[in-house]
């Protein structure tokens, strides 16, 4: 027969099936032993079709290549090819395994750093979070945190905008600082003349902080937790109102706050506060708030 394994097999007369055999394991002769024990042992695993065999006396030929054992070849070659069948499979199984496991670590560590990323972003966020945005949150929750609010405004009156006077008249600041009221034009515009057309009401810049009290009052209550015994019954802002509607030049008219944490805060407060815009000029406002105790 024509052999897969090394060539044509040889058809001995002294060679067919029966009686005892030699065969080779590395450079040891073991044997002789029966047809059947090779037989046996190849069909174990314990030899292969490689195995050199021999009659006693005779020559050494591949056990593929002797006839006598050719449908046990046979046999052997389908059991391999199974086996190795099933350790592919084996194999894909355990990689199909490992491929899962690590799909599932990545996906963890995935999560992980998702999580991490989300801690920095809001460790971030608080960090970069202004005391009057922290503050106003805490105002927010009202009645949970027991906050009560402290500041109050007047009445539209109270509102002073600089710049207003009579009709017809103009005033001029001297060098010595008084200042005349004539008739007719003046020899230079004055500081209050340059805010005449401010555009703002006293009605417009009352219902603005009216509904930005809160943002007020958060200050406020700030200071009182750091210095209640000193805090007034009253104080005097001042700032001006650009035509865009957005707030300069604040500071509180008290010697005590014109700096401070107070009035860094309100600062802030005001920076966020949006009055109506005008097609008129700087509009320089003082107004009281009133303070509780």
């Amino acid at each position: 027969m024509t052999d897969i394994w090394s060539g044509v097999s040889v058809n001995l007369s002294s060679t067919s099936s029966g009686g005892e055999w030699l065969y080779r394991v590395g450079q040891e002769v073991r044997g002789p032993v029966a047809f059947e024990s090779v037989v046996s042992k190849l069909l174990a695993g314990e030899l292969t079709p490689k195995t050199q065999v021999a009659r006693e006396g005779g020559d050494w030929h591949p056990i593929a290549q002797v006839a006598a054992f050719e449908p046990h070849v046979l046999i052997y070659q389908k059991q391999a090819s199974k086996k190795a069948r099933k350790v592919a499979r084996t194999i894909a199984l355990i990689l199909g395994v490992i491929v899962l496991i690590a799909a599932g670590i990545a996906g963890y560590w995935l999560w992980l750093e998702n999580e991490h990323k989300k801690v920095l972003a809001e460790v971030a966020r608080v960090r970069s979070e202004t005391d009057l945005e922290r503050q106003r949150r805490i105002l927010e929750s009202g009645s949970k945190m027991g906050l009560v609010a402290l500041v109050s405004l007047g009445t539209e009156s109270d509102v002073k905008i600089k710049g207003t006077r009579k009709p017809g008249t103009t005033s001029t600041k001297h060098k010595g600082g008084s200042t005349t009221g004539t008739t007719g034009s003046s020899p230079g515009p004055t500081e209050e003349e340059m805010v005449l057309s401010c555009k703002l009401s006293q009605n417009d810049i009352f219902g603005t902080l009216k509904k930005h009290l809160a943002k007020i009052n958060v200050c406020v209550e700030d200071e009182k937790g750091r210095d209640a015994a000193n805090l007034p019954s009253q104080l005097e802002l001042e700032f001006v109102v650009k035509p865009t509607g957005k707030v300069v030049d604040f500071h509180i008219n008290d010697r005590h706050y014109r700096t401070g944490p107070m009035n860094n805060c309100m600062i802030k407060a005001f920076n966020t506060i949006s009055f109506p815009e005008t097609d008129g000029t700087n509009c320089p406002v003082t107004i009281p708030i009133k303070i509780g105790g």
